[in-house]
């Protein structure tokens, strides 16, 4: 609604004629490459077969499908937090001039800005970030640690995944350190590109034409199923059912959790953009590659494994991180395919944090640009979290600690966006667009 507004033709920035500082395709594929992560992959089989198999979701007016209940996870909803969280940091720090921290955002809430309750909620917009993002790599260090062990032989085991944790951390140092043109910039456009040529390839094997049909099937599904799914209240027993944890609470924790850092990222990189360029941006495109992604993986995935000799229940529980790479094998796998895909993790791994720990970094400044060594120290600090969590246990402990360091954020959040709403209304600048 605010997109589509006449408040949506404010520009971003303090000269409503200043254009943005980034093409549109490097944009998109920064936003993406920082919001999206391994999840991709890690979820692209796992989530649909999970859904296919455990999910009980359904009324008289027919089941939820598993692709529509994936999308509904990582569509419009997730990418709605990153893009209400953005605006109100762009809008407070281009339009208002204001450092790109959470007491910009709060305003007039907060009575002392440099007082207690401040530093506290300064506090927390670092710490909810940091246990999301560690959380992430920790997923993405025993997915490319398996699927290293599944493609070439490799033994995997702890100290593996340590390893590809601290190589991940320095290259991610390395591109922190270049800044945000060069080397987020170009790794997302490399990384973007190469998901692609993946997903293609997959593509190709299948049957373009029931491919095609099933995405605008999937699409057209979850768009009238959007209604029915945003009221579900029924009791979530996946345990009981084989499946390993509550996909809902998990992934929309995960969002919030991310979303402090990935919103002030995605704000950085879009001065210059108006509020319709910028939430639809946000919203419309992910939401789309999503559902085609995961139409075309999942369908695969699941004709794949509902025909093969696997037994689900048991891969799924014990073989979480190489579900992606056991479907590979059964359609198109071949060394250089399970290359591609390593690569194309490790570059997700790498995207997501070194846009982490610059904005972290920014954060913990004051909202001022960031040193190099509070890049550096913020980048170590996120990697060891990571290790902590592989250490204490894996796969539960990570999402338990996701979905606890989502709580606090989710309560600032309403007050972030009531605050930028009355902005928006008394903004003097505004008042020529309505």
């Amino acid at each position: 609604a605010l997109a589509l507004s006449p408040y949506g033709k404010i520009r971003l920035s303090p000269n409503q004629n200043d254009k943005p500082t980034f093409s549109t395709q490097s944009w998109l594929t920064m936003l993406f490459s920082a919001g999206m992560g391994i999840g991709l992959y890690f979820y692209g089989v796992v989530e649909p077969l999970t859904h296919q198999n455990f999910t009980l979701m359904s009324n008289v007016d027919g089941p939820i499908r598993p692709i529509s209940l994936t999308v509904f996870h990582w569509g419009i909803h997730a990418w709605s937090c990153y893009g209400i969280i953005g605006l109100c940091f762009a809008y407070f720090a281009f339009r208002k001039n204001l450092p790109f921290t959470i007491t910009s955002c709060l305003g007039n809430l907060l009575e002392h800005k440099d007082g207690f309750i401040s530093k506290a909620l300064q506090t927390t917009t670092v710490i909810c970030p940091i246990v999301g993002i560690a959380t992430t790599l920790g997923l993405g260090a025993m997915q490319i640690t398996d699927g290293l062990a599944f493609s070439f032989g490799m033994q995997s085991s702890l100290l593996l995944e340590i390893a590809v944790i601290i190589i991940i951390t320095i290259f991610s140092t390395l591109s922190v350190l270049s800044g945000l043109e060069k080397g987020m910039k170009y790794l997302s456009n490399f990384n973007i590109t190469l998901a692609v040529v993946l997903l293609v390839w997959i593509f190709s094997f299948l049957s373009p034409l029931n491919a095609i049909f099933g995405i605008f099937s999937d699409l057209k599904h979850y768009v009238t199923s959007l209604p029915r799914m945003i009221i579900w209240t029924a009791n979530h027993d996946y345990i009981a059912d084989g499946a390993p944890f509550n996909w809902t609470t998990f992934r929309w924790s995960g969002w919030i959790a991310w979303t402090p850092f990935v919103g002030m990222f995605i704000a950085k990189i879009s001065k210059g953009r108006t509020i319709r360029e910028f939430l639809l941006g946000i919203v419309v495109f992910p939401t789309i590659v999503n559902a085609i992604w995961f139409s075309i993986i999942g369908r695969a995935g699941i004709e794949t494994f509902t025909n093969g000799s696997h037994n689900i229940k048991e891969m799924i529980n014990n073989d979480l991180s190489t579900t992606f790479f056991i479907f590979l094998s059964e359609t198109s796998g071949n060394l250089i395919l399970y290359g591609m895909v390593i690569l194309s993790l490790k570059l997700f791994f790498i995207t997501s944090s070194d846009s982490a720990a610059y904005v972290i970094a920014t954060t913990a400044s004051d909202g001022k640009n960031p040193s190099r060594s509070s890049k550096i120290y913020w980048s170590i600090v996120i990697s060891l979290l990571s290790v902590v969590f592989l250490l204490s246990g894996g796969l539960g402990p990570m999402q338990i600690m996701n979905m606890a360091s989502a709580a606090p954020f989710a309560v600032l959040s309403v007050f972030m966006i009531a605050h930028l709403v009355w902005n928006l209304l008394h903004d003097p600048r505004a008042k020529k667009f309505n």
